[in-house]
């Protein structure tokens, strides 16, 4: 499919997109097309799905650096990458006084 040299049925194409958890749209939409109509769609909700999108995008990014860094025994740069994700979440809460207390009694 990848290559172009098989072309599924649409039962196929049904049953791929449940294994994978997927829309129809997911799979048939070229990537330009897929991201012009995210674009188009997102932009009419004001940018929160897409805040959210970038933020979750970004705080994967820190994890997966502090796990790294976590494997190679560097604890100091390990609670830097986890420092910058909970400033992200924190200083977008209107909680925060809740979340320092949570984190000085923990």
């Amino acid at each position: 499919m990848e290559r172009g040299i098989y072309k599924p049925s649409i039962e196929k194409l049904v049953e791929l997109s449940d294994i994978l958890n997927v829309t129809l749209n997911d799979i048939l939409m070229k990537d330009y097309e897929y991201y012009q109509w995210k674009a188009e769609h997102f932009t009419a909700l004001n940018n929160p799905v897409t805040d959210i999108v970038d933020i979750m995008d970004t705080v994967k990014n820190l994890r997966a650096k502090a796990q790294l860094t976590r494997e190679k025994n560097n604890k100091i740069e390990e609670r830097a990458y986890l420092d910058q994700i909970i400033g992200i979440f924190a200083w977008r809460n209107d909680h925060i006084d809740k979340i320092a207390n949570h984190l000085y009694y923990k």
